[in-house]
């Protein structure tokens, strides 16, 4: 729970709640989609590369924030390591008011590659 004391000096009270996000690779591109947030000013992109569960940065400096949007846009790509067995991305997407009270948040969300191999034994007669 958060209280923030607006431009007005009256108070507003918000928790961060689940923001659905659904990702999917197009043609070597990696999709993030969402629904337009109420009341959200801007959305913010954090990204890492090999660390699936990377904290986002929410002081200045903003650790592994790599896109800022206004709220009228509710998409986000990246070929940024599609099909690189070396290079998994995952992703954090959150919704602001205020530009800096954090209304919204994602779960991990992200293309790996792996490279496997299959090994099975059949009993033979």
């Amino acid at each position: 729970m958060y209280s923030v004391i607006r431009p007005d000096l009256s108070a507003l009270e918000a928790t961060s709640i689940d923001f659905p996000v659904s990702v999917k690779v197009e043609d070597g591109v990696l999709i993030l989609r969402w629904s337009p947030f109420p009341n959200s000013d801007v959305c913010w992109i954090y990204g890492a590369e090999s660390d699936p569960s990377f904290v986002p940065g929410i002081e200045p400096n903003y650790e592994n924030k790599i896109a800022k949007l206004p709220p009228s846009i509710t998409f986000w790509a990246s070929k940024e390591g599609i099909g690189d067995l070396n290079s998994n991305w995952t992703y954090l997407v959150t919704t602001l008011v205020w530009r800096r009270l954090e209304i919204g948040k994602s779960t991990h969300i992200g293309e790996l590659d792996f490279d496997c191999d299959i090994m099975s034994e059949f009993p033979h007669d």
